[in-house]
C-alpha cells in the first residue's frame, strides 16, 4: 500500500489564519450508510482532523457534513459541489466544507516508512497533508502524526522551515552530524518565537546520548539539548522555546507568566495541561530524553515521570529544571511527565459515569476545596450542551449534563470545571447508546476477497416446520444496574417469548433467547422488529427470517451488499447464491451453509439488468434474446447457470459445464 501526500501551501485564497490540515481520504461508497458514523469515529480517534471526499452527490456529501459537524471535523471535497442544501456548511460560513484548494501538488510516499513520509513533508514546510490510503500496520505512526495535529495544531500551523541553520554536534561541539541524521529547523515568524527540530535517522544504526547545540530564540545564546537518542529508522519533532501560557501550546496554562517556557526536549511532545497545581506532559520518547522548563519558581511538588517518583536538577540562577524524560514502551513509544508546580490553594475533583448514554442526563460530581471557590465555578461541556448545576452541599455541585441524543456513538467529549477563569480540572468521556444488542445468528456477506460484512437487516434461515432460535446478547451500558424489556414482532410470525424483561447490572451483559417461526407454514422472507426498552429510550433492530420450504428453493429479494439497491437470492437448505441485478446479473456470492466455501462470479458485471422469476428456485436475468437462467434445487449442493459463467476457482467449488457446486474445504466454523 502506498500513503497519498498532498502537499500544499494554504488552503484556500485570502484565509483569514494558517491552517494545518491532517486529513484522510474517505472511501465511504464501500461503506453502508449506517456505517459512515463509525469510520469517521475511528479516524478522528486517529488524530485526523479533516476528511477528503472524491465524488458523490449533493445528498452524500451533505449527509456526511453533518456527521462531520458533529465531530468537530472538517469536510474537503475533491471536486467542488454547488448545491443549495450546502451552502450551509461552506467554511466561509462557519461550516465544515472545504473547497479543494489551488496549487495542489502530489506525490506517492515510499510505503515502508510512513512515518518519514509524512515528517519530511512537515520539515519542508507542509501544512495540509492528506493519507490516501490507511494501512493498518501503520496505525500506530498514523495515530502518532494526530496526536501532534490535534494538540498543537495552531502552532504548527505557523512555523516554516527557516534555511542555514547552524548545527553543532557532540562535545565539544563540531559542525558536522552523524551519517545519515537529517535535522530541520521549522520556527514561528517574528523574534522570540516558538520553533521545532525535525529530526530524521533513516540509517540502520541509532544515535545515542547525542548532543546538538543550537541558537536559543529568546535569548540569542548556545542552547544545548542533551540526550538525543534516535534509534534507527526513527523521527522526533522536538520543541524548542515553547511558551507555557500561550493557548496553542497549553490552553489550561493560562496562570503562568509570559516568560515561563519549555525551553528544549529531546523527545517529542504531545500534549501539556495544567490542573490542580500539576503540569502535566507527554511524550514520545523512542530513546531516553531531556526536558528543560525555565519557569518563575521552583516547583513545590514531586516529580512522576513514567509512573515513577524522579528528582529533577533546578539551577535558582537560571530558573532552569531539568529531569529525564524516561523512554516509551513500543511501538507507541509514549512517556508521561507529571511536575507539581505549586501546592494549590484551591483544588476540584470530578466525578462522573465511566460513559456518557446519548439521550440521557448524566450526573458529573465536582468536590471543591472551599464554598467560596464553589461558587465561582462552572462546568464547561461541549457547545450546545445543557448543563444545570444543583448545589448538593457546601463545597459539592451536581452538574447536570444532557447528552444531545443526536450525538455520535463512539465519539469522545471533554467536560473542564473553570474556575476564576482558569480551567481546574478536566476529563475526556466516551459517548455511547444506553445498550449494545449481539444477536446470533449473524449472516455475513463477502463484499471483498477475504473481508467479511454483516448483513442488514439481521438475516437468518430456517426450514419449515423448524423454528429459528436466536440468542440476544443485551450489555448495559449505563453504570447502574437497569431493567430492560424486551419485545419481538412480524407480521405472520409466532415468538416464544414475544416478550421478556431482564435485569442486568451496570457495565454488564445479559443472554436472552428467543424464538421464531411461521404458524402458517408458508415459505418466503419475513421482515421483524426486536424493541429493546429502558425508562423513555428505546432502540428498535430490523431482522428478516427466511423460512424455506423442504421442497423447493426460496426466491426473495434483500440488499444483501447493503449498497441501497436490492439483490435477488436463491437459497435452500444448505447454500445460498446472491444475484445483482445492478451488475448485469452478476453472481455476487455464493456461499455453502456453515463452512467456509465461498464464492462469486469474475468481473464487475455489466450494464443493470432485468431480474424475474420464471419457476421455484429459479431466476432468469437480461433483455430481449441476452438471457440466462439461474436454478437451484430443493436441496442440492449446487446450482445451474445457463448462458456465460466465469468462476474463479477456490476451493471447495467445482465448475463442471454449467454447473457449480460447493463441498467442504474446511473445518465447519465455530
Amino acid at each position: 500500500m502506498k500513503l497519498l501526500l498532498a502537499l500544499l501551501v494554504t488552503l484556500a485564497a485570502g484565509a483569514a489564519e494558517p491552517v494545518f490540515v491532517y486529513s484522510a481520504t474517505f472511501p465511504y461508497q464501500e461503506y453502508p450508510r449506517d456505517l459512515w458514523a463509525g469510520e469517521l469515529v475511528r479516524l478522528k480517534a486517529m488524530g485526523f482532523n479533516t476528511v477528503r471526499l472524491e465524488g458523490g452527490g449533493a445528498v452524500e456529501v451533505t449527509e456526511l457534513a453533518r456527521l462531520a459537524r458533529r465531530l468537530g471535523l472538517k469536510v474537503w471535497l475533491e471536486s467542488p459541489l454547488q448545491a443549495p442544501e450546502l451552502e450551509p456548511f461552506r467554511a466561509v460560513r462557519g461550516g465544515p466544507i472545504l473547497d479543494r484548494p489551488p496549487g495542489r501538488t502530489a506525490r506517492l510516499s515510499d510505503p515502508a516508512n510512513y512515518l518519514f513520509a509524512v515528517r519530511e513533508a512537515w520539515a519542508a514546510g507542509v501544512k495540509v497533508i492528506n493519507c490516501g490510503t490507511l494501512a493498518e500496520e501503520q496505525r500506530v505512526v498514523l495515530a502518532r502524526h494526530g496526536a501532534l495535529a490535534r494538540n498543537l495544531g495552531r502552532l504548527l500551523a505557523t512555523v516554516e522551515p527557516r534555511p542555514g541553520t547552524h548545527w553543532r554536534w557532540g562535545e565539544p561541539p563540531r559542525a558536522s552530524l552523524p551519517r545519515g541524521v537529517r535535522l530541520a529547523w521549522l520556527a514561528a515568524p517574528g523574534p522570540r518565537a516558538p520553533a521545532f527540530i525535525s529530526a530524521l535517522n533513516p540509517s540502520d544504526g541509532p544515535v545515542a546520548g547525542g548532543v546538538l547545540t543550537v541558537t536559543d530564540p529568546r535569548t540569542a545564546r548556545p542552547l544545548t539539548l542533551r540526550s538525543l537518542n534516535l534509534p534507527a529508522r526513527q523521527a522526533l519533532w522536538m520543541p524548542v522555546n515553547l511558551p507555557l501560557a500561550r493557548p496553542e501550546v497549553c490552553p489550561t496554562c493560562s496562570s503562568f507568566a509570559p516568560d515561563e517556557r519549555l525551553v528544549s526536549a529531546t523527545a517529542e511532545l504531545v500534549s501539556i495541561s495544567f490542573e490542580n497545581g500539576v503540569l502535566a506532559l507527554e511524550f514520545v520518547a523512542p530513546g531516553e530524553g531531556e526536558l528543560v522548563l525555565e519557569l518563575a519558581r521552583q516547583p513545590e511538588g514531586p516529580l512522576l515521570a513514567g509512573a515513577m517518583l524522579r528528582t529533577f536538577d533546578w539551577d535558582a540562577k537560571t530558573h532552569r529544571l531539568k529531569l529525564r524524560i524516561p523512554p516509551g514502551r513500543a511501538p507507541e513509544f509514549r512517556s508521561r511527565v507529571g511536575l507539581g508546580i505549586e501546592l494549590p490553594d484551591s483544588s476540584v475533583f470530578l466525578k462522573a459515569p465511566q460513559r456518557l448514554i446519548l439521550g440521557s442526563t448524566a450526573v458529573v460530581t465536582a468536590t471543591f476545596s472551599s464554598p467560596e471557590l464553589a461558587g465561582r465555578a462552572r462546568l464547561l461541556g461541549p457547545a450546545g450542551w445543557r448543563v444545570r448545576p444543583e448545589k448538593r452541599g457546601e463545597s459539592e455541585i451536581d452538574y447536570q449534563v444532557e447528552v444531545p441524543a443526536e450525538a455520535v456513538a463512539g465519539d469522545t467529549v471533554t467536560l473542564a470545571v473553570e474556575a476564576e477563569g482558569k480551567v481546574a480540572q478536566s476529563m475526556t468521556l466516551p459517548l455511547a447508546p444506553f445498550c449494545l444488542l449481539r444477536i446470533e445468528p449473524e449472516e455475513v456477506f463477502e463484499w471483498r476477497r477475504g473481508k467479511m460484512r454483516a448483513i442488514r437487516p439481521h438475516l437468518a434461515a430456517t426450514l419449515l416446520p423448524r423454528r429459528r432460535t436466536y440468542s440476544i446478547r443485551l450489555r448495559n451500558q449505563s453504570d447502574e444496574i437497569r431493567t430492560f424489556e424486551l419485545s419481538a414482532s412480524g407480521a405472520g410470525l409466532e415468538f416464544q417469548p414475544s416478550r421478556v424483561e431482564a435485569v442486568v447490572a451496570g457495565g454488564l451483559e445479559r443472554e436472552v433467547t428467543l424464538s421464531a417461526s411461521a404458524p402458517g407454514g408458508r415459505p418466503g422472507l419475513y421482515r421483524w422488529n426486536l424493541v429493546v426498552r429502558t425508562g423513555s429510550q428505546v432502540v428498535e433492530t430490523p431482522l428478516a427470517l427466511a423460512v424455506i420450504s423442504p421442497d423447493e428453493a426460496l426466491v426473495y429479494q434483500l440488499d444483501i451488499d447493503r449498497d441501497g439497491a436490492p439483490e435477488w437470492v436463491l437459497e435452500n437448505q444448505k447454500i445460498r447464491v446472491v444475484v445483482s441485478p445492478r451488475q448485469g446479473g452478476r453472481l455476487l456470492e455464493f456461499r455453502l451453509k456453515g463452512r467456509d466455501v465461498v464464492g462469486s462470479e469474475a468481473g464487475t458485471g455489466g450494464a443493470p439488468a432485468e431480474v424475474r422469476v420464471v419457476g421455484a428456485g429459479q431466476v432468469e436475468v437480461g433483455e430481449g434474446q441476452v438471457r440466462r437462467r439461474i436454478s437451484l434445487g430443493a436441496a442440492d449442493a449446487f446450482f445451474e447457470v445457463e448462458g456465460r459463467l466465469a468462476v474463479e476457482p477456490a476451493p471447495g467449488i467445482r465448475v463442471e459445464g454449467s454447473r457449480v457446486t460447493l463441498s467442504p474445504a474446511a473445518a465447519p466454523r465455530p
